[in-house]
């Protein structure tokens, strides 16, 4: 199948969420931490937690901060999206991030089947993993997310945003860094990334991986 990269539109939130990432997160173990009656959800309630994830996007997609690709088919129509920052491991930084997290979390109303509890939880588990592995790194080339509409996952979208983010990592020697779900470990092993440590909830492990520039 033939698929196209491109930089996403800030006007694409919506679509991007309901047509990649959504579908994408249904059986995603961290979802299941943050919204444990996922399965059992009203319509209403389902709606209420879509428009609280693109009101996130929208926000990111507006910063301009984040590098946010699509990938899409032929037509046009995007299939899968990923989103990149540039970080910098220091303790400054990491309060600064937090401080701005917290204030974009107040701007939006949050769903009323989100588990605050079990949400702060694992966020502080996996942000914690994150400053252990990073504290002495810099310009850390982050893979925040990748999302791929199921009916188009292993037939490449996700092997294009990938390449696209080494190449860039390799050709600005970035130190590249992803936590991992339980079922990308092994696609992120293919593009040289290496497992470094371990995130362990119920729902499954979180695998942080480090991978190192190439040389040109």
């Amino acid at each position: 199948m033939s698929f196209k990269i491109s930089t996403a539109a800030v006007d694409q939130a919506d679509l991007l969420i309901r047509q990649c990432e959504f579908p994408a997160m249904i059986d995603n173990p961290l979802r299941k931490i943050m919204f444990p009656r996922c399965c059992q959800a009203t319509e209403g309630e389902v709606e209420q937690e879509i428009l609280w994830t693109v009101q996130s996007l929208q926000q990111n997609l507006e910063s301009g901060i984040l590098e946010i690709r699509t990938v899409c088919l032929e037509t046009g129509l995007p299939v899968g999206f990923a989103i990149w920052s540039l970080d910098q491991a220091s303790q400054k930084q990491e309060h600064k991030d937090k401080a701005d997290n917290s204030s974009k979390r107040c701007i939006r109303e949050l769903p009323t089947t989100l588990d605050i509890q079990s949400w702060s939880q694992v966020s502080k588990l996996l942000r914690a993993e994150r400053t252990r592995i990073l504290r002495d790194l810099h310009n850390i080339w982050r893979l925040q997310a990748i999302s791929v509409n199921p009916t188009y996952q292993r037939q490449g979208a996700a092997s294009l945003l990938l390449d696209w983010g080494c190449r860039r990592a390799d050709e600005h020697g970035y130190v590249s860094f992803v936590m991992a779900s339980p079922a990308a470990v092994h696609l992120y092993a293919k593009f040289g990334y290496t497992a470094v440590g371990a995130v362990r909830t119920a729902q499954g492990t979180f695998t942080s991986m480090l991978r190192a520039a190439k040389s040109k």
